[in-house]
């Protein structure tokens, strides 16, 4: 259908944009220039993308739909917990990793309302995973039974959030490897039962990655 393939240009041109936006950032790009990076004349750009706001706009929304799309498959598996963990910061580092040395910086600085998109994004529609997975975890015995996971989980989502928050980015040279390595010490390193760190330590030593 004519909708269909429409939809599939528009997809396959925000996959080039990204990576120009991953490479370049945002505020130094203008709509001549980023056709020509593309590979699309500048009638074809403003056909899908009517000015440089919309287009940051809806190609980062795009790259987060992606995001979204792989969490619910590995919602959807039936993978074991710690497998699950490690899955979810998998993705998680997956896609922050090419963001991180560029685009969040100038995200961040020259297109606030962006970052405050990505921030909702997060909340809304990513950390009720993580929820879920700590909730599944509990009920098979694989954290501590004396946590109610009601008053560790909003710890939890002050911490991320604390590492989520602008400063953080612009006041740290660190790598998203790095943190999502520390976030899962942290975060399970005083709630796991021993049957849970064993099942954990198996999965790390399988490699077990998104």
């Amino acid at each position: 259908m004519p909708e269909d393939i429409e939809a599939d240009r528009r997809k396959k041109l925000s996959e080039r944009i990204i990576e120009i936006f991953f490479r370049e950032g945002v505020s130094s790009q203008t709509m001549e220039g980023v056709a020509d990076k593309a590979g699309v004349s500048k009638r074809t750009l403003y056909k899908y993308f009517p000015n440089k706001e919309q287009l940051i706009d809806s190609v980062i929304m795009s790259k987060l739909e992606s995001v979204e799309t792989e969490m619910l498959g590995l919602m959807k598996s039936d993978l074991p917990f710690a497998e699950r963990i490690l899955g979810f910061f998998g993705i998680v580092e997956k896609y922050i990793k090419p963001m991180a040395n560029k685009l969040i910086r100038d995200v961040i600085t020259n297109a606030p309302w962006i970052w405050a998109k990505i921030d909702k994004f997060r909340h809304d529609r990513l950390l009720i995973h993580l929820k879920t997975i700590l909730g599944e975890g509990k009920e098979k015995g694989l954290l501590r039974a004396d946590l109610e996971l009601e008053l560790v989980f909003p710890m939890y989502i002050a911490i991320i959030e604390q590492v989520g928050r602008p400063e953080f980015f612009l006041q740290h040279d660190v790598q998203p490897s790095a943190v999502i390595k520390t976030l899962i010490s942290i975060l399970l390193g005083g709630i796991l039962s021993d049957e849970g760190r064993r099942e954990f330590a198996k999965a790390e030593r399988g490699g077990i990655r998104a």
